[in-house]
């Protein structure tokens, strides 16, 4: 499968690029409901680079979604769930991958909101 991500490619200069989305043994496919802009994407945007990064970068980590289909090493999630992400995942995209130690289970509260929207 391919998904369209969001790449800063330098200060206030960005594109979409189409990138193949695989699974390993631990990982999760997420179908993107919500993805939040943070104060790290806005300085990345803007040219302030975190220690040891350079253009271009991929960016999104936290966003929320259904999980979609499982890797078979994993053990936390299971298709259907919503669950909330954090970590480098890429969220600013249709779909993601994430390692399961990079993901949680949302809040019941959060379930409906997330269920509604898609």
């Amino acid at each position: 499968m391919k998904t369209t991500v969001f790449c800063v490619e330098g200060p206030r200069q960005f594109s979409l690029q189409k990138i193949a989305l695989l699974i390993g043994d631990t990982d999760v496919l997420v179908k993107t409901h919500q993805a939040s802009i943070c104060g790290t994407d806005k300085n990345i945007f803007s040219g302030k680079l975190p220690p040891g990064k350079d253009y271009p970068l991929c960016i999104g980590h936290e966003g929320g979604g259904t999980v979609l289909e499982v890797g078979p090493k994993v053990s936390r999630f299971n298709v259907g769930d919503k669950v909330m992400s954090f970590g480098t995942n890429l969220t600013f995209a249709e779909y993601f991958v994430a390692d399961q130690d990079r993901l949680q289970l949302a809040p019941a509260e959060l379930e409906v909101s997330l269920s509604r929207s898609g």
